[in-house]
């Protein structure tokens, strides 16, 4: 009781009971493609420690979806990540885990793949012509 008085002065966690139609607004936003609006309201369910671990959970993820959606890779992967250390074992890991690795996969393609793809078709000069 004491620990609960207190976390409640200490964080502005609540109890809501309209978390679930919150979600629902959310997933009605996101499939309408308004990902700015719907991930502002994920992330507020996702940050309520006092909302079930499922819906929390499953807030992260399509917060983080958003931000993908929204060309923001770099805070989509931190929020997966957070998901993830959050919810290590949650239902929504693998495909966290999975937009984290195609994130990377972009990445790498922009950065290096495609370098190396036209060294060797010798329409650019060799990685360590670089090195000065």
């Amino acid at each position: 009781r004491t620990y609960s008085a207190l976390r409640s002065a200490l964080t502005s966690s609540y109890h809501d009971p309209a978390a679930e139609d919150k979600l629902a607004k959310a997933d009605e936003l996101f499939r309408a493609g308004q990902f700015a609006d719907a991930e502002s309201i994920y992330s507020d369910l996702a940050e309520n420690t006092r909302n079930p671990v499922l819906l929390a959970e499953k807030a992260r993820y399509f917060e983080a979806e958003c931000q993908r959606e929204r060309g923001r890779l770099a805070e989509a992967v931190t929020t997966y990540h957070r998901m993830l250390q959050d919810c290590p074992m949650g239902v929504y890991k693998e495909r966290a885990c999975g937009r984290m690795y195609d994130i990377a996969r972009g990445w790498l393609k922009t950065d290096t793949l495609d370098r190396i793809a036209a060294e060797q078709a010798g329409t650019a000069p060799p990685w360590y012509a670089d090195i000065h």
